[in-house]
């Protein structure tokens, strides 16, 4: 048995270190504690695999019954949504599936003596094909995943891992036990070149699915941005029109004011510029920003605190050119804002919202938003869940994915009863 297990671990292990690199940044362990979380995998691994061959049940029974033990550990070690990690992870089954392929046509070969696909020498033709096409394939699963962590479609990742995961599956209960046969080799590298094609396949259709969804919401968001931008507009008409008024009324206090001089009744005069000045307006526009566009929307939703009975605090030191395109800061800060007057809106006793930005040179602009939030907000895969529905904030995933696309990055705290949200923005 030793032998067998010996000749195990060769082509497991091998197997379990590519499976875990694409999600190193997403393990509910810290990285430096990896080697022994794989350590205790590959021992459960084997210990499962040693149970089940004292039981007296076949070599490729127990292969494919100490399969799902491994599955469990990963994907109980990964924070992500499911549908991603088996998404993923099918590909890492079938990339091994390949190997295993490769190995077992080799291994007859280089020993022919070997006792059979239990024995170490299969175990080493197998880890060698993976440290040859490892650093290839490692490059093109990395990618992969990275565009499948950041496309947003959850009910879409909940059912398509089906597809490869279910393909992987078939080939593995018909292929197993015949490594040596040249059809089982070629299924398999079939199978491979099957998941690479359906893997571009599905994520460009998904990130063209996140796309849509990211137009409608862009459009959304633009609407608002005329709206508010009408508003303006009719608020600028309206102070045009008063001062129109204001100009033509001023000839007859300038008349009036002229014949209390020529009559000399200064206590007249005195009596009447008071009366004037008490009748004027000490209401000034407020300004927040050099930049017209922002400044409107600043304005807008400063007045909408301020009809809610909420207090808005904005600090904005920045240029009046913008780092980015005007409509994307606009929609990034249209949705801080939105969200900070939304969750001020359910508190009994809301405090100010206190909005920052600096910027730094001509290039990097950080902006803060911070609202009064005694509910801890609900998170799910390191993202925000929306109060109105079940799935993901919209406003937040919306401000994360405008960070990304300039080289910035998002961030959502909750600490001590405020909610904080962080953006920076570096084009």
């Amino acid at each position: 048995m030793t032998e067998i297990l010996l000749g195990e671990f060769l082509s497991t292990i091998a197997f379990h270190l590519f499976a875990y690199a694409p999600f190193l940044d997403h393990l509910r362990v810290k990285k430096r504690l990896l080697p022994v979380l794989l350590a205790l995998i590959e021992a459960a691994h084997l210990s499962a695999f040693a149970l089940l061959l004292s039981l007296g049940l076949p070599f490729a029974v127990c292969k494919l019954v100490s399969i799902p033990i491994s599955m469990l550990f990963f994907f109980s070690m990964v924070n992500m949504e499911w549908g991603k990690v088996a998404f993923v992870y099918a590909f890492a089954m079938a990339y091994a599936l390949m190997v295993c392929g490769v190995a077992g046509n080799l291994a007859p070969r280089l020993f022919p003596d070997a006792p059979g696909e239990s024995s170490w020498q299969y175990g080493l033709p197998t880890l060698a094909v993976f440290a040859l096409t490892a650093p290839l394939m490692l490059r093109y699963v990395k990618k992969t995943a990275q565009m499948v962590f950041e496309t947003y479609a959850p009910k879409v990742w909940s059912t398509v891992w089906l597809l490869p995961m279910l393909t992987v599956l078939i080939v593995m209960l018909f292929t197993y036990g015949k490594s040596e046969s040249l059809l089982a080799l070629f299924v398999r590298i079939l199978l491979m070149l099957c998941i690479l094609l359906s893997y571009s396949y599905v994520i460009e259709s998904v990130r063209g699915f996140q796309r849509h969804v990211e137009s409608e919401e862009r459009i959304r968001r633009l609407e608002e941005l005329t709206a508010i931008q009408a508003s303006q507009y009719a608020y600028l008409l309206n102070a045009m029109e008063e001062t129109r008024r204001a100009r033509h009324d001023l000839r007859q206090h300038l008349a009036a004011i002229q014949g209390c001089i020529d009559s000399g009744d200064m206590a007249a005069l005195a009596s009447y510029v008071q009366a004037y000045g008490a009748s004027l307006s000490h209401e000034t526009p407020r300004t927040f920003c050099k930049n017209a566009a922002v400044d409107a929307i600043l304005s807008y939703y400063a007045e909408k605190a301020e009809k809610s009975g909420l207090r808005m605090e904005a600090e904005f030191r920045m240029d009046s050119r913008c780092v980015i395109p005007e409509p994307s800061l606009c929609v990034l800060l249209g949705n801080l804002l939105e969200n900070a007057l939304e969750a001020c809106s359910r508190e009994s006793e809301p405090g100010p919202i206190r909005v920052r930005a600096m910027q730094t040179g001509e290039s990097m602009l950080s902006l803060t938003v911070d609202n009064p939030c005694s509910r801890r907000p609900r998170w799910k895969d390191g993202r925000l869940l929306s109060e109105k529905s079940d799935g993901f904030g919209s406003g937040t995933e919306s401000v994360r994915i405008i960070a990304n696309q300039y080289n910035g990055d998002a961030r959502f705290e909750w600490r001590d009863g405020v909610f904080y949200a962080s953006v920076m923005l570096n084009p």
